[in-house]
């Protein structure tokens, strides 16, 4: 990722983590910086790459497992289970609350930018608001709709 030092005026390489663990700070320090523009972005990053992280790579790899186990020679389906109960609670509700988190930190940019256009992260505070918040409502509309069909089947499993 190319970037821009904000404190001696050169360009540099760094990697995505390293970026927005090096941005994020305190936003009001000194708001007249300029390098305050970018600490809700950085924010937003680490959400994403934390939520995400906590909501849906287990329900993944769950999901995997689930479809990988033998059922009919299995005594116990512990993939079912996990799937089951990381779909029913953790990414029903994470899809939502957590989510939202990812939704509200690109809009707070937006507010801090004030609708000028040329500040850097204003086109990618509207790219990252967009795509968050399409992807909040699908993967909570999926666990909506799908969660209580995922519970009826497993407990006519476990019946």
């Amino acid at each position: 990722m190319r970037t821009y030092n904000w404190d001696d005026g050169t360009n540099y390489h760094a990697l995505p983590i390293s970026w927005f663990w090096s941005n994020i700070e305190f936003v009001y320090l000194n708001p007249s910086q300029e390098k305050a523009s970018v600490n809700y972005t950085a924010i937003q990053y680490l959400f994403v790459w934390l939520f995400y992280l906590i909501v849906a790579v287990p329900e993944f790899i769950f999901w995997i497992v689930f479809l990988v186990e033998d059922q009919e020679s299995c005594d116990s389906t512990i993939g079912f289970y996990l799937f089951n109960l990381w779909a029913s609670y953790f990414g029903l509700y994470g899809s939502w609350i957590l989510y939202s988190g990812t939704v509200i930190m690109p809009i707070l940019q937006l507010e801090r930018l004030k609708g000028e256009i040329d500040l850097p992260m204003w086109t990618n505070a509207i790219v990252q608001l967009v795509v968050m918040v399409l992807s909040m409502l699908i993967t909570g509309t999926i666990h909506i709709l799908f969660v209580p069909a995922l519970n009826q089947r497993y407990e006519d499993v476990e019946a």
